[in-house]
């Protein structure tokens, strides 16, 4: 099997390294129940992220979880913070026992003004920094304090050379190595359960898998994987529903450039584009298929991601705002 996108990636980055810690094991920040410079008690800096900039939804589903309300912000704001490491665009300041940092987090205010987090020397060692605040340059006075010790203030994260990186070419070829698509994608658990239903390998014993512990999911997932990999009519039905909805993108597409949406991968710091796929009907989109430019102008389609990860990835280089 030719080399994925994961493993070609994975080879560029040490085996230790987990951007999503990044955040984590250069400052302190409250994910629980804190007071704030403002006065007023938060869940946590989470909460007070989400109230100070510009009304989003934060969670997947119709209510958020009482355990986890921001998941979508949270990954926001850890894997921002890991781009802009690597941008060399997170500030520090240190004088004598006085030091701040900050970094900027992408997102505006309710005025569109630009909202940075803003972090104090830690008095202990590790992590050297601590958080702060959420702020405005020059309101308040965390953003006075901001404007007081940074000048210039920190860019946010640039995830594009130019406006062509963000958009389809449409002109061009998608090639698909559909065989690890949908092996890998099985075997992942990336399809909707409703799809794979329909699609099932001859002498495979069909069952709702998403009701089983992980451990006994993942190996059902292995075996009906392997069972579709040897019975090549479902591995064709699936390929063929693959196509059409392929196509069908493609088609909505040139209607609206909208729809193809830039994502950034942060476990492996690649950017693509997210083509919509719907699988079950062509009203629902169900996974988004990662597609990235060859040298050639074509386009390699890599692999299927869910829409709630895909969505993740998506919203650190900007809002997602499509039909």
């Amino acid at each position: 099997m030719p080399e994925t996108m994961e493993s070609a990636a994975a080879k560029k980055r040490p085996a230790t390294a987990r951007p999503g810690d990044a955040l984590k094991q250069w400052s302190f920040v409250p994910y629980v129940e804190f007071r704030g410079r403002d006065g007023k008690h938060h869940s946590s800096a989470l909460e007070l992220l989400a109230e100070l900039a510009i009304d989003e939804r934060w969670f997947f589903g119709k209510q958020p979880d009482p355990k986890n309300p921001y998941p979508i912000l949270d990954s926001y704001l850890r894997y921002t913070f890991f781009k802009l490491k690597q941008e060399k665009r997170v500030l520090e300041f240190r004088a004598g026992s006085v030091g701040w940092a900050t970094f900027n987090t992408g997102l505006v205010d309710r005025l569109y003004d630009p909202i940075y987090a803003l972090f104090a020397r830690n008095d202990h060692p590790r992590p050297a920094w601590k958080f702060s605040d959420f702020c405005v340059p020059g309101k308040g006075p965390s953003g006075k304090k901001l404007t007081e010790i940074f000048d210039p203030l920190p860019e946010p994260a640039t995830y594009f050379s130019s406006n062509f990186d963000m958009l389809l070419d449409t002109t061009k070829d998608i090639h698909v190595d559909y065989e690890h698509v949908i092996i890998d994608g099985v075997n992942r658990d990336r399809f909707p359960q409703q799809f794979l239903s329909h699609h099932v390998p001859k002498g495979f014993q069909w069952q709702d898998y998403t009701k089983l512990p992980r451990a006994e999911k993942q190996s059902y997932l292995t075996g009906l994987s392997g069972a579709i990999e040897q019975d090549l009519q479902c591995t064709r039905a699936i390929k063929n529903r693959l196509e059409d909805a392929k196509a069908l993108a493609e088609k909505r597409t040139r209607w609206n450039f909208k729809t193809a949406i830039p994502q950034y991968y942060p476990t492996h710091n690649i950017m693509s584009l997210l083509l919509p796929l719907a699988l079950v009907s062509d009203e629902k989109v169900d996974i988004a298929l990662v597609v990235t430019r060859n040298p050639s102008g074509s386009y390699q389609g890599r692999t299927v991601l869910p829409l709630d990860w895909a969505y993740q990835n998506a919203r650190l280089v900007c809002r997602p705002d499509s039909d």
